[in-house]
């Protein structure tokens, strides 16, 4: 940082020195000035450091985006939001032969000693094998790296991620996959779908 030191005022401005007795008050005078003037100008940095760190303190962390995703006949279980890593928009692109993470919030509105859960890929309204393996019990998943504790309860949120390996030799492509959400009685009672595009590495 410079500064300029502002222009004394005095009247040896506009007289001559008359003698060395006036010169060295005046340069104690302009030495002393520019001390003044150089603390004040630290303080307002330090103040303005201060007041940026907290501003920046207070600034809300961002967060991952939700990925898109659609309803697809959930009766007893509302999904709340679904998030698969690094898509924020669809189609969801899926490296084959990698790992990826999905997660979904969701509130049964009734008790439940526990849940299912059934993956598809929907072709033609016909449900077949995704491009990873398929997972079930959702309080009790291998594949899962945080599960819900059974049974559920009415009107407590619950969230469960699942790592999900993906197949290396799979058709690539478009798809639509339907993660389905069943009573212990196997009647579907949530539904989401995601768009995804299968790509090889």
């Amino acid at each position: 940082l410079t500064w300029k030191v502002p222009t004394l005022i005095t009247p040896y401005h506009t007289t001559e020195l008359k003698t060395s007795e006036q010169a060295k008050n005046y340069n104690s005078l302009l030495l002393w000035w520019r001390a003044r003037m150089q603390c004040a100008w630290l303080v307002v940095v330090v103040v303005v450091a201060a007041v940026s760190g907290q501003l920046l303190s207070l600034a809300p962390a961002v967060s991952e985006c939700n990925t898109p995703w659609t309803d697809c006949g959930s009766t007893h279980v509302k999904i709340n939001n679904v998030h698969v890593k690094n898509c924020c928009a669809s189609p969801c692109k899926l490296v084959l032969g990698q790992n990826t993470t999905i997660s979904f919030t969701f509130t049964p509105d009734q008790n439940y000693a526990h849940l299912n859960q059934s993956v598809c890929e929907e072709l033609l309204d016909i449900c077949t094998q995704p491009p990873f393996q398929r997972f079930e019990a959702m309080c009790d998943c291998p594949g899962c790296t945080l599960r819900p504790p059974c049974p559920f309860k009415a009107n407590v949120t619950d969230n469960i991620t699942v790592e999900v390996p993906l197949a290396k030799y799979f058709p690539g492509g478009r798809k639509v996959i339907e993660w389905t959400i069943l009573d212990p009685t196997k009647v579907t009672v949530g539904c989401f779908q995601i768009y995804v595009e299968t790509v090889e590495d």
